[in-house]
């Protein structure tokens, strides 16, 4: 891809991963404002100072080090919460026997809602800048599917922990309220408990918050602005990092403010993100896409999923649905009218990269 692909994936991933970083804090202050006397609009501001002031000074490699460390630490703290619950409850049969069947409905609150989720979270990670950075940098094809597929299995087994922490805190607590219950639950099954899940929590927000905002600085600054200046000096980059750092960890801490569901929040913001997954997907198995149309597609795409996410989906249709169709008619059409022939450039180029990496492994 040239510039004006590189310029489509930088503008949509950078908005939906600050939109990653807004979420970061307004989940927190669900669970920590009551705790410390303060307004929710004010915590909010608080942590994301912290947020603006780590992602903008602290370098990349301390907050990956950071992050692997929270990983462990939630993984560990929320499985220990979850077991502890769910025995707590009575156990699985009790938990199916109390509760109604629609709890253990996977495809709520419709199966065309569930799919768009589902199906946008994975579109969504195609596009992923980390997952395109592990996947150059792996050793072998082996380590990186292996790697992969750790991460996967991972995501799985987190997300049935915390479902099945929260079902069974209904049980336990059935008037109890949805803000900030994985703590309420994890307190209630043993004090340590409830204090290791509650440091996860800050540390998690405090890692993945500063990196979020890191990433997205940079990609527009490197990506964008150093386009336009290629020799510019590391000093000037450093400044305009900054500045950009800055204004857009101001604007979505403002954003945060007015979130009034987190999961439904970071639900959308995968499911505009996957309209770069579905371009790419379209790019890869069409050797007639070209550059245009990757780009028209995933700028006019992206605009259609956040502008219908942000209207509240119109005619009860997800976000992913309306991006996604727009995104594969504009691909299509731009690409019928192009005159590259059955295999556009950028396709070319992308055939002898492969041709050059698969060289290199057998040698």
């Amino acid at each position: 891809m040239g510039f004006r692909g590189k310029l489509a994936l930088t503008l949509v991933a950078t908005l939906t991963y600050m939109m990653f970083f807004a979420s970061g804090p307004a989940a927190l202050a669900g669970l920590f404002s009551p705790m410390l006397g303060v307004s929710r609009s004010t915590f909010i501001w608080i942590l994301g100072v912290v947020y603006i002031i780590m992602g903008t000074f602290v370098g990349l490699k301390g907050l990956a080090v950071f992050n692997l460390l929270n990983t462990t630490l939630i993984f560990v703290s929320v499985a220990v919460a979850c077991f502890g619950s769910v025995n707590l409850a009575g156990g699985l049969a009790n938990i199916r026997a109390v509760l109604p069947e629609s709890y253990f409905n996977v495809f709520q609150p419709d199966p065309l809602t569930a799919i768009a989720g589902g199906l946008g979270t994975a579109f969504s990670a195609i596009a992923g800048p980390i997952y395109a950075s592990v996947t150059l940098a792996a050793k072998s094809k082996r380590a990186n599917t292996t790697g992969q597929t750790a991460v996967i299995v991972m995501l799985v087994c987190f997300s049935f922990l915390i479902s099945f922490l929260g079902i069974a805190a209904k049980v336990i607590m059935p008037d109890a309220p949805s803000s900030g219950i994985v703590y309420t639950i994890a307190d209630y099954v043993s004090p340590v408990v409830g204090t290791l899940v509650l440091t996860a929590a800050l540390a998690a927000s405090f890692s993945s918050g500063p990196s979020l905002l890191f990433l997205s600085a940079m990609a527009l600054t490197r990506d964008c602005y150093g386009h336009f200046r290629p020799d510019m000096e590391d000093r000037k980059e450093r400044m305009i990092f900054r500045i950009v750092a800055i204004a857009l960890g101001v604007v979505f801490i403002f954003m945060a403010t007015t979130i009034s569901s987190v999961f439904q929040f970071v639900l959308g913001a995968f499911q505009i993100r996957s309209v770069i997954g579905i371009a790419l997907a379209l790019f890869f198995f069409w050797p007639r896409v070209t550059e245009s149309s990757f780009f028209w597609s995933v700028i006019i795409g992206g605009i259609v999923a956040a502008g219908w996410f942000f209207s509240g989906s119109p005619l009860g249709v997800a976000p992913l649905w309306a991006g996604g169709a727009v995104t594969c008619v504009i691909c299509i059409i731009t690409t019928l009218l192009s005159k590259e022939g059955s295999i556009s450039y950028s396709r070319k180029k992308y055939n002898e990269i492969m041709e050059e990496a698969k060289q290199k492994e057998v040698a």
